[in-house]
């Protein structure tokens, strides 16, 4: 019965616009539609309807994938920040091993270590903005402590390295955090960030 519906009112649809068009036709007075027949009418509505209508439809779904992907940018932003807050208290947590070092094989194996973190942190920074990998790769001065208890210079200049790295990670988690704050459709892009 359904199936009977639908095929009839495709048959009556082009009945019914040559209908209408020809209404239009007659009761509008321009010079310029009075020079087509009924026929030639309904074809050029028609046809401005369906560019129209496509138009209209390339246009949502461009907006569609701009929003789908705004959306998955903040879930890979979210994702990252909760990678770095891991990696924050393991560079925390290496630091604090620095300070029970003694065997020299011991320490060799904390460099290594220390030189992976670095190299993971600077992987998850890469997925949110290059410009975050070269601040975390750029010296800067930070009042780290002393550390008086370890003598070895070496081991001493990696655990303040590693202080003030994990100061750049953390400064990093809260540049970005503003965006997962903001509402979606308004993300500023990285050169207007503090």
């Amino acid at each position: 019965m359904v199936v009977i519906l639908v095929d009839f009112g495709k048959a009556l649809v082009p009945w019914i616009l040559f209908a209408i068009f020809d209404l239009v036709g007659s009761s509008l007075d321009f010079p310029i539609l009075r020079e087509f027949s009924p026929t030639e009418l309904a074809i050029l509505v028609f046809t401005i309807i369906l560019v129209g209508a496509f138009l209209a439809y390339r246009g949502a779904r461009n907006e569609a994938k701009r929003l789908h992907s705004m959306l998955d940018r903040r879930e890979v932003i979210a994702g990252v920040l909760a990678s770095l807050a891991q990696m924050r208290d393991r560079g925390v947590a290496l630091r604090h091993e620095g300070k029970r070092l003694r065997a020299k094989l011991a320490k060799e194996d904390w460099t290594k270590s220390i030189y992976q973190w670095r190299d993971l942190v600077s992987w998850e920074l890469a997925r949110l903005s290059s410009t975050e990998v070269a601040l975390f790769h750029t010296l800067d001065w930070f009042d780290a402590p002393p550390f008086k208890g370890v003598r070895d210079r070496r081991i001493r200049h990696e655990m303040r390295m590693l202080f003030a790295e994990t100061h750049i990670i953390l400064a990093a988690s809260l540049r970005w955090q503003v965006h997962l704050a903001q509402p979606q459709g308004f993300i500023r892009p990285i050169s207007d960030l503090p």
